[in-house]
């Protein structure tokens, strides 16, 4: 049996912990999804472009994913800069 889906879960999982009010489950979801590399890019890259998802979600997405992927970061802050969400605006 593939652990795969399982693995898919974990990552939305800490995905999903990005916005808790614990700072431990914060930033122990930081720390599981930077040990997951480049696996952990989509989901992140689809939470700060998600327009229905909280804005604090979607900056702790954004800064996760800039400290694992520069470039991605980059493009992700680009679309957020347009985005009817001033707050995420400002800080993209």
């Amino acid at each position: 049996m593939s652990s795969r889906p399982a693995r898919r879960a974990d990552l939305q999982r800490s995905v999903d912990h990005l916005s808790s009010p614990d700072v431990f489950l914060r930033e122990s979801a930081v720390a599981r999804l930077l040990l997951a590399g480049s696996r952990a890019v989509p989901p992140l890259r689809a939470l700060v472009l998600a327009d229905d998802t909280a804005t604090r979600s979607r900056l702790a997405g954004l800064h996760t994913l800039g400290l694992l992927d520069r470039s991605e970061a980059v493009t992700a802050a680009i679309a957020c800069v347009s985005s009817p969400d001033e707050a995420l605006a400002a800080e993209a």
